[in-house]
């Protein structure tokens, strides 16, 4: 066997084995990538949160196979309730529930109503203002439109609006789904229409809420000069009764004055009457101290002249008797001056 031969089967076998790594690689990456029934360029899964929904299908296939069927029953919270584990995921994953609730829009009643809605109800309306919602159903670009001779898509309106006579003879199905057209109002002139009649709608109910805010401020107003003039009312009740207050206490202070004050004068004229008594009763005590001395004095200049009346040697043991009697005489007159004013008048 020639060298050759043994090269070009040793690259035969390499790239049989490189076939069959791929063969088992592929279909792992398209399962990870691709839920059951949906495309990978779907628009769910366009950004990160939409990574996690896919991730979130591709593990749930029964979910995916369903939802591919007829994607709207994603809005539909009844059906979600019946796949607690969907539900679960949405509850848990606000950005997923963000990213879906975009392809959407509100009605002239500020309803919510998803891209699938707006289609089968309003379909000018969804071309008109979101055509790019049309990636959500492919089947949507055959059935509602078509593309020129330089393969750019156009909305059966467009069509309609350009060349009516090709629309008649290519696709007279539309015309019947889409009489409006036939009257030649297309939707963004119905649109204004509908946008005037709003902008009249709204401007009653401007002035209508004038006509109310006004009201209500003449209520105010008025509930504000009641409101003002009870205060004021209280007020001058509070201040009478104050008054009357203040006067009462005010005699009540005079009436304690004046009990005090001739308390006081009581008080002065029962010290000036106990002053006089005690300066009569000194003074009468000072007479009856100078009547006393006097009456001793007088006795003594009688006795000292009854002993110069008798002879000396008789004279002589009275005198020393009244000298020892005179001390005790003395003392029992200053303890007793009364009993010796007495004794002095008898």
């Amino acid at each position: 066997m020639s060298r050759k031969t043994i090269n070009f089967g040793k690259s035969l076998a390499l790239t049989a084995a490189l076939l069959c790594l791929l063969s088992f690689a592929t279909p792992a990456r398209a399962q990870y990538y691709e839920p059951e029934g949906f495309p990978v360029t779907y628009p769910w899964f366009a950004n990160a949160p939409g990574e996690s929904l896919r991730q979130f299908l591709y593990y749930h296939p029964e979910v995916s196979a369903e939802l591919s069927a007829d994607p709207e029953l994603i809005y539909n919270r009844g059906w979600r309730l019946s796949h607690p584990e969907l539900e679960a995921f949405v509850v848990t994953h606000p950005d997923v529930w963000t990213q879906l609730t975009s392809w959407g829009d509100y009605d002239d009643d500020n309803a919510w109503h998803d891209a699938y809605w707006w289609h089968d109800n309003n379909p000018d309306w969804f071309y008109e203002s979101h055509p790019g919602w049309v990636a959500l159903w492919p089947a949507w670009y055959n059935a509602d439109g078509d593309y020129d001779e330089n393969h750019v898509w156009h909305y059966g309106g467009w069509w309609y609006r350009n060349n009516p006579g090709w629309v008649s003879s290519r696709h007279p199905e539309w015309l019947r789904t889409h009489q409006a057209w036939l009257s030649g109002v297309r939707w963004d002139q119905r649109r204004a229409a509908i946008n005037t009649a709003d902008a009249r709608r709204e401007a009653i109910q401007q002035h209508n809420l004038r006509e109310r805010a006004s009201i209500q401020a003449r209520r105010d107003q008025q509930r504000a000069f009641v409101q003002q003039r009870n205060i004021n009312e209280r007020a001058g009740m509070q201040a009478r009764r104050n008054q009357r207050l203040s006067a009462v206490q005010q005699r009540n202070i005079n009436q304690r004055a004046g009990m005090h004050a001739r308390r006081d004068q009581q008080r002065a004229s029962v010290q000036q009457r106990q002053e006089r008594v005690r300066t009569e009763r000194q003074a009468s005590r000072q007479q009856a101290l100078n009547r006393q001395q006097e009456a001793m004095r007088s006795r003594q200049v009688t006795r000292q002249a009854q002993v110069a009346r008798q002879p000396s040697a008789a004279r002589a043991p009275r005198a020393a008797a009244r000298q020892q009697a005179r001390p005790q005489q003395i003392a029992g007159t200053r303890s007793h001056p009364n009993r010796a004013t007495t004794s002095t008048r008898h």
